[in-house]
C-alpha cells in the first residue's frame, strides 16, 4: 500500500476526535517530505568499479556489479559532492556508471574527521535538510533552528519529525501505522548511516525492534524530538532517476493510472498536481480526468497553488462561491473554476487587454475573472475563440488550471 493510500485509509478509519492529530500526516507537504526522503533511500544503482566507503572499512565498500539502494554515506567536506545538494540524482547515476568517474579514481575526505568516503555521498543532516526542503544543507548543530523541540516519549512522534542528537546524528520519521483507536502500532525511521541511506521499522509486535526500543535507542541517549515548522509547505519535484511509486511522468513512463494516456493534453498537468500530492486518484489505478470536479475539491486544490500573501481562507472562498453560484459541494462550471482561482488570488483586475472570447461578456459576474485569467495566460485565449463558461469543469481542467498558474507565476496587482 502506498503512503498516500495508507493516509487515506487512516483518515477514513480514525475514531472520532483523532483526525485532528492525524492531519499533519495527511497534508500534502508531509507527503512531499516523505517522497523527498524516499528519493535518497530508494535510489537504485550498480557501480562499475570498487568504491571506497566511509572510513575505508570493508563493511562500507561498494563492489563492482553489485546492486545497491540508497545514496552512500559520506561527509565530502574537502573534496567531492553532497547528493543531492551539490549534484543531482541523474548526475549521481551517471558517475557510478562511468569507470573514469571520481567515484573510482579518488577519495572524498572529511575536512573534520579526515575519513575517506565515496566522492558523491550524503550524511544524516544533509538527508534531513533535503527531506525538509530547506534552502541549504544544515548540520546537526543548526537543524534545531527550523523546528520545535517537543517534550514527551515516542508516543507523540508524527511523520516528518526528526530525532536529533546535536553534534552526533539525526533520523527522520517517514511512516507510521495506527490501530483503530489511533494509537501508534509501528514507526518507520529513515536515516543516512554507513554504508547507505536506509529505512527501518519499529513495531509493537516485533520482539527484535519493538516500539519501546525508541526510548532506549534514542530518547534516553540524548536525542530530542524536533518537529519541522514548515512541514506542511514542503514541495516535491519528480526525478526520472528515482521513479517513486505513485509518480506520473510522461518522460520516464511512470504511470499509476490506467485511464491517463501519457500523450494526452492534460498529462503534464495531472503529473504536476499528483506528484506534488495536491490531487490523488479516485482509486489506486484511476484518475478519471473527465469526471466533473466538485467545488469543495477545487477549493482545497486552489488553497495549495495560491500565493500565501493573497490566499483567502477556505471558508471565505466557500462563502463567495455560494453567494455567486449557490449551493455547496456541487460540480463546477468552467466559469466557476476560473472565478474561484481569481478569488483565491484576491480578485485582481485585468489590465484592459481585448476580450478574446466571443461567448464571454464583461458584465457577467465571472467575466472579470475569465478576462484576468486570459491576460495572465492561465487559460488559452486565441482571439475569436469560445470559452464555454457553462460547460462542466473536469478534474483534468482543474489540474491544467493549477499547472498553468504555477508554470506562469501570477503577476500580483
Amino acid at each position: 500500500m502506498t503512503f498516500w493510500h495508507w493516509c487515506k485509509e487512516r483518515i477514513e478509519t480514525a475514531p472520532d476526535g483523532a483526525t485532528g492529530e492525524l492531519h499533519p500526516v495527511l497534508s500534502s507537504g508531509v507527503r512531499n517530505l516523505v517522497k523527498r526522503a524516499r528519493q535518497i533511500t530508494d535510489i537504485r544503482w550498480t557501480p562499475v568499479g570498487e568504491i571506497v566507503g566511509w572510513k575505508d572499512r570493508e563493511a562500507n565498500l561498494f563492489h563492482a556489479g553489485t546492486a545497491y539502494s540508497g545514496i552512500p554515506y559520506g561527509q565530502p567536506h574537502r573534496s567531492g559532492s553532497y547528493v543531492p545538494w551539490q549534484t543531482d540524482f541523474p548526475e549521481f547515476l551517471r558517475q557510478v556508471r562511468d569507470p573514469n568517474s571520481p567515484m573510482f579514481s579518488q577519495r572524498s575526505v572529511s575536512q573534520i574527521q579526515r575519513n575517506p568516503s565515496a566522492f558523491y555521498s550524503c550524511e544524516c543532516s544533509a538527508f534531513v535538510s533535503w527531506a525538509w526542503g530547506l534552502k541549504q544543507r544544515e548540520t546537526t548543530l543548526t537543524l534545531e533552528r527550523f523546528g520545535t523541540v517537543l517534550k514527551g516519549g515516542w508516543e507523540i512522534l508524527q511523520v516528518g519529525d526528526c530525532l536529533l542528537r546535536e553534534g552526533k546524528h539525526c533520523v527522520l520519521v517517514t511512516d507510521m501505522t495506527l490501530d483503530p483507536s489511533g494509537a501508534i502500532t509501528g514507526l518507520e525511521l529513515s536515516e543516512e548511516r554507513q554504508p547507505t541511506a536506509r529505512r527501518r521499522w519499529y513495531r509493537a509486535s516485533d520482539p527484535e525492534r519493538p516500539l519501546s526500543a525508541l526510548q532506549t535507542d534514542y530518547l534516553e541517549r540524548g536525542y530530542v524530538i524536533l518537529r519541522f515548522r514548515g512541514r506542511d509547505g514542503v514541495g516535491y519535484l519528480h526525478s526520472c532517476a528515482v521513479p517513486l511509486e505513485g509518480d506520473l511522468c510522461p518522460r520516464c513512463g511512470c504511470n499509476p493510472f490506467c485511464d491517463v494516456r501519457l500523450d494526452a493534453w492534460y498529462t503534464p498537468a495531472v503529473a504536476f498536481v499528483c506528484n506534488q500530492s495536491w490531487m490523488t486518484g479516485t482509486a489506486a489505478d484511476r484518475f478519471e480526468p473527465e469526471k466533473p470536479i466538485s467545488r469543495d475539491t477545487l477549493i482545497d486544490l486552489l488553497q495549495m497553488c495560491a500565493a500565501p500573501s493573497v490566499r483567502n481562507n477556505k471558508d471565505a472562498l466557500s462563502a463567495a462561491a455560494r453567494k455567486q453560484f449557490g449551493g455547496s459541494g456541487q460540480t463546477c462550471t468552467r466559469a466557476e473554476l476560473v472565478s474561484l482561482l481569481w478569488q483565491a488570488f484576491g480578485r485582481p483586475r485585468a489590465n484592459g487587454a481585448p476580450n478574446p472570447f466571443r461567448d464571454v461578456k464583461g458584465n457577467e459576474a465571472w467575466g472579470p475573472a475569465v478576462l484576468w485569467a486570459a491576460e495572465q495566460e492561465i487559460i488559452d485565449a486565441p482571439i475569436g475563440s469560445c470559452f464555454a463558461p457553462n460547460q462542466s469543469a473536469t478534474r483534468a481542467d482543474a489540474a491544467q488550471l493549477v499547472y498553468r498558474t504555477c508554470l506562469r507565476p501570477v503577476k500580483q496587482p
